[in-house]
């Protein structure tokens, strides 16, 4: 089943079912894709989505953009972001919820994920998720092809000229 829930252009964006409301926290598409998170809610899953009277509930490079879904430790609601402070996808902020409803949301910084150094994948962390006693990550690896980015720049620019 295939179903559009919010007709916006939304990215990474994470749903949350607490206090009997659906919660879509977010950020869009386009020149603050990183900086911006906004925030949507609806009592159904399927819509209609309200906006958070506070959009956009944040505006910051180091933690606006959601890194995975949030995760609930003793009734703390943690949101992982994503910190592009150095680079998109550098590393992970996790940040504690200290309040939301209609009208307020209120986090704070709580703590930062590193990618392990001595990793094929060391240049950063992007995503983390948990299910029972499974933690997932995905890294970030860059490799040097100066062949491969000279004929991208080389295709790219032919297909200027057309």
């Amino acid at each position: 089943y295939k179903a559009d829930i919010i007709n916006l252009p939304l990215l990474d964006s994470t749903i949350l079912r607490y206090k009997d409301k659906y919660w879509i926290f977010s950020t869009m598409k386009g020149y603050d894709s990183n900086k911006k998170l906004y925030i949507y809610y609806s009592e159904n899953l399927f819509g209609p989505y309200i906006p958070h009277t506070q959009n956009p509930v944040k505006n910051n490079i180091n933690g606006s953009r959601p890194a995975g879904n949030i995760i609930e430790v003793d009734g703390i609601l943690y949101r992982p972001s994503q910190n592009s402070g150095k680079h998109y996808g550098s590393s992970i902020n996790i940040n504690k919820i200290i309040f939301l409803d209609e009208n307020k949301f209120i986090e704070e910084y709580y703590m930062t994920i590193t990618s392990d150094k001595t990793s094929h994948f060391s240049f950063g962390i992007h995503t983390i998720n948990h299910i029972d006693n499974l933690i997932v990550v995905d890294g970030l690896r860059r490799t040097f092809l100066p062949f491969t980015q000279i004929y991208t720049f080389i295709r790219k620019k032919l297909r200027n000229l057309k």
